[in-house]
């Protein structure tokens, strides 16, 4: 760049806008980057000429480095005529705008605030420049999501703009503001004192429990007012030698009570130097928690109590309940030997003849309720009187056992095996119709006559029936039954008759 090619009217363009502001040296750069803006200070040459020539003389080397200074400042600068058309921005404004400074050149001021959504501030700007006083505003500029501080220093001839990124310090004063909002509504006591112990600071907690001690009336009130002075020296001691204190203390409240308090003390430290610029307490009154937990200790140490006495009356209830089981156990086999006695048969193990017609009854009733198949088998012994009478009672007791042996391995667990009396015996099949029944019967019949007997064969006869609709009863079930048995006995013996379907 040199200064001597420079046409006269950019040297009147250079004084009029920009030496109020930076110098001769800045003009000098300024109007040689931006040729429209020559046409602007026509008016003005013949007086700022011999000016601007002693600044080109002398101030070219300052006007660059100043040139180079704005145009990469982290800040933003831009410049406005008198007659409100835009003279220049810096690389700041070009980058946060995204245009180029050809294609906002001579731009009025209404339109550059219109594009940053801050139309509000032209009114402010309009009469700062009338009355030429700068002034400083905070805009809010939302395609960056950005806030700016921005300075306007109204002259003469131009108007100037300075912006300044304020984003930071905006969210630490939001952040700051949102903290205090918090310490002010958190239910724990927070204090911030000097090291000397006199109160800087007291949130509403605080003030609901040792009063208003930040007006004038107590602008010298100290911690140690309300505590006692050994405590409050010892904790204050123990925080200035380690950094911190935890533990639970007492305090003074405004109304004269004492309230029980866990608090937490630790040094205020400075970033850099670590002097110790105070003292943080952050308390919380466990009064109540502490009255708890007494009582609570209290009735722990009652139920203690109470449950060795209980464990005591458990254990003699135990031995009672132990001794009362196993009289129950005794009686239980007694009353089970009795119902075994009631319903079995001695000889045999079968059940007998009264549990016999409780459960045909039973059987009968349910083949009528569900429509099912129900048979009946009625067994005798062949010519037992005569083998009673040849060789004893005791030999035939034990035909009698192994008969009945015989006939519960050959029927189903579902079946019934009884002892009808003497050497008769009676079989209930339910589900069975008078098919399946003869056929078990005739298995039974064989099994016994195959059997390997001590003293001479022994053989049965057997009538079977089944439960027809003419059947009414469970007596009419084993009158069919024995008609038929006595039909096997006439038709000479060992073998199996079926009543008639």
């Amino acid at each position: 760049m040199k200064a001597n090619l420079l046409p006269l009217h950019t040297a009147k363009m250079w004084l009029a806008w920009l030496f109020p502001l930076a110098g001769s040296g800045m003009l000098f750069l300024l109007l040689h980057f931006y040729p429209s803006l020559h046409r602007a200070a026509a008016d003005s040459a013949e007086l700022l000429l011999p000016l601007f020539c002693w600044a080109a003389v002398h101030n070219l080397a300052a006007a660059r480095r100043f040139n180079s200074f704005v145009e990469y400042s982290a800040d933003g600068f831009f410049m406005f005529d008198a007659k409100g058309r835009l003279l220049y921005i810096n690389h700041m404004v070009e980058k946060a705008l995204g245009v180029s400074r050809r294609q906002v050149a001579g731009l009025s001021l209404h339109a550059m605030l219109q594009s940053m959504g801050c139309l509000e501030l032209e009114p402010a700007i309009q009469a700062a420049a009338r009355a030429k006083n700068s002034t400083c505003l905070e805009i809010y500029y939302a395609a960056q999501q950005k806030w700016y501080s921005m300075h306007v220093y109204p002259t003469r001839c131009c108007t100037s703009f300075s912006l300044h990124d304020i984003t930071n310090r905006r969210e630490q004063e939001r952040a700051m503001a949102q903290f205090q909002a918090l310490v002010e509504t958190c239910p724990l006591v927070v204090l911030i004192t000097s090291p000397e112990g006199a109160l800087n600071y007291v949130n509403n907690a605080a003030r609901h429990i040792l009063g208003d001690c930040q007006t004038d009336a107590c602008k010298h009130f100290s911690l140690s007012d309300a505590l006692a002075p050994s405590i409050y020296q010892k904790i204050l001691g123990e925080t200035l030698l380690h950094g911190k204190w935890q533990g639970e203390i007492p305090l003074s409240a405004a109304d004269g009570k004492t309230i029980e308090m866990q608090t937490s003390m630790l040094q205020i430290l400075a970033p850099n130097t670590r002097e110790v610029l105070g003292i943080g307490l952050i308390m919380q009154d466990v009064t109540q928690q502490n009255w708890l937990a007494l009582q609570l200790q209290q009735n722990i140490t009652y139920m203690q109590d109470q449950n060795i006495e209980l464990e005591m009356q458990r254990e003699e209830l135990e031995m009672s309940h132990r001794a009362l089981a196993n009289a129950n156990a005794e009686l239980e086999a007694k009353n089970s030997y009795l119902s075994t006695l009631a319903t079995t048969d001695g000889l045999t193990g079968l059940y007998n003849h009264r549990a016999f017609q409780e459960m045909l009854l039973k059987e009968f009733q349910r083949a009528h309720r569900y429509h099912n198949a129900l048979s009946l088998v009625l067994l005798d012994v062949d010519y037992f009187k005569q083998y009673n009478d040849s060789y004893g009672h005791p030999a035939g007791d034990r035909v009698l056992h192994t008969v009945a042996q015989i006939i519960a391995q050959n029927c189903r667990e579902s079946d019934v095996v009884a002892r009808y009396g003497g050497e008769e015996f009676a079989l209930i099949l339910p589900e069975t119709g008078l098919q399946d029944a003869k056929t078990t019967a005739e298995r039974i019949r064989a099994a016994i006559e195959q059997y390997d007997w001590e003293l001479r064969p022994i053989t049965v006869s057997q009538g079977v029936a089944s439960l027809t609709p003419a059947c009414a009863s469970s007596a009419s079930l084993v009158e069919e039954a024995d008609a038929a048995l006595y039909k096997s006995k006439a038709g000479g013996r060992n073998r199996v008759t079926a009543a008639a379907a």
